[in-house]
């Protein structure tokens, strides 16, 4: 069974509402696929880059850092939901991600 499935027939059963479905995916999404991946990111190469090593430059980069990938992030979830293949949704993302490469983040 499937996962959105399973979290339609437990709705209906009353376990649970979709507002608590909701934040626990975003919460789980933001933690590990957003924030330590960045973290990871930037503690290999902040140092390599030879930046200031005071800690508040340091947290000012990591908080970009990771606001950039959550944006993209949020940007490529909202331009899956049209889609009803996972193939095209990829290649619009990639696409996209790619013209906002080219502009410098400008539109990010």
């Amino acid at each position: 069974m499937g996962e959105m499935a399973l979290s339609l027939r437990e709705m209906r059963s009353g376990y649970y509402h979709l507002t608590s479905i909701l934040v626990a995916k975003l919460s789980v999404d933001a933690m590990l696929l957003r924030v330590v991946p960045a973290f990871a990111f930037a503690a290999a190469f902040y140092p390599l880059v030879n930046f200031d090593p005071a800690i508040d430059h340091f947290g000012t980069f990591l908080t970009i850092t990771v606001l950039v990938n959550v944006a993209a992030g949020t940007l490529v979830a909202a331009l899956s939901i049209p889609f009803d293949s996972l193939g095209s949704a990829n290649i619009c993302a990639t696409i996209l991600m790619l013209v906002l490469l080219l502009l410098n983040g400008a539109l990010l």
